[in-house]
């Protein structure tokens, strides 16, 4: 079986094999550019300081990430220090883009300004694009522009691919089955939550003369219908949807019904499943398919090791 392997690497480009890890946790989740990693050792490392971690699978690269925090803890059993951090494309959350207009936005700009110098390694567009006027208001991350940009150029969502590019499939291409002819697990939980669907949103295009808002466009959603659920919302997009209030309000059913069927699994041992993988799902009752992997949990301790994988609906992701 194999296990994750950590590797620090100090302030002073130094690299160090950490070893004697009691727990070993990585999160990745396929909607968000920042994976999580936190490392338990069994070591004093008072005196050393480290920039960043590497986690391997079988020599394959899961994680590569600048640290966050780093903690010495002295308790009954001896010395540990935890280390948490994330991936370097995460920084397209931490920083804001300056507020202000933007004019002819191009994909070019959108990977060598606000994506290239933070950790990502190549982009993946079908074509290039310009968008003509784009908004950024106060409070407004580079990954949250990106995607604006990716949504207005392409009508289309933006992700971080296995080679750490922005891309616009949200699918690596690996396909998994679990269950008897594939990956075992131990458990199973299907979880269906119609409570964020929404079956139609009316949206703010204008305003009267009096000031009130006038509702020019309406959405009707089919996924809700499906389930016969009656919820009706009124939106009023950003300045920057001025011009797409459609792609705006589609982009809000979408996220809300991201997760409504969520199929948790629990794995023994650390299996090589990353977010963005396709996946069937085999049970006693028959199984499930048309799904992908939207989050993976690995936990590696002395007791042993497992996976655990959320996998949601195909449908939905595939909508934009």
């Amino acid at each position: 079986m194999d296990f994750i392997r950590i590797a620090g690497v100090t302030f002073d480009q130094t690299a160090v094999f950490l070893d004697g890890c009691t727990e070993v946790l990585l999160e990745m989740k396929r909607h968000s550019p920042a994976d999580r990693l936190t490392v338990t050792v069994a070591h004093d490392w008072q005196d050393t300081r480290f920039y960043a971690l590497q986690a391997t699978l079988g020599g394959e690269e899961l994680f590569l990430g600048f640290v966050d925090s780093q903690k010495r803890v002295v308790d009954e059993t001896g010395v540990h220090t935890t280390i948490v951090a994330r991936s370097f494309p995460a920084r397209m959350l931490d920083h804001e883009i300056k507020p202000g207009t933007y004019c002819q936005v191009t994909s070019a700009q959108i990977y060598e300004k606000l994506a290239k110098p933070y950790g990502v390694k190549g982009s993946s567009f079908p074509k290039k694009a310009v968008v003509p006027e784009m908004i950024a208001e106060k409070g407004t991350s580079l990954w949250a522009f990106i995607r604006q940009f990716c949504k207005l150029a392409y009508g289309r969502s933006v992700y971080i691919d296995r080679e750490q590019k922005l891309s616009l499939s949200p699918y690596t291409g690996v396909d998994h089955v679990f269950g008897s002819m594939g990956i075992p697990f131990t458990s199973l939980s299907v979880e269906e939550d119609r409570y964020s669907i929404l079956s139609t949103l009316y949206i703010k295009t204008d305003e009267t003369s009096s000031g009130a808002a006038y509702y020019g466009r309406v959405l009707h959603n089919g996924v809700a219908d499906k389930f016969h659920v009656d919820r009706v919302r009124y939106y009023h997009p950003e300045k920057i949807w001025e011009n797409d209030f459609s792609l705006a309000g589609r982009d809000v059913l979408r996220e809300r019904q991201l997760d409504y069927l969520e199929m948790t699994l629990e794995l023994p041992g650390i299996h090589a499943i990353r977010v963005g993988d396709t996946a069937s799902i085999q049970d006693q009752s028959g199984g499930y398919s048309g799904l992908y992997v939207a989050e993976v949990r690995y936990l590696q301790q002395g007791s042993g090791a497992k996976t655990r994988v959320k996998c949601w609906d195909r449908q939905i992701l595939n909508e934009g």
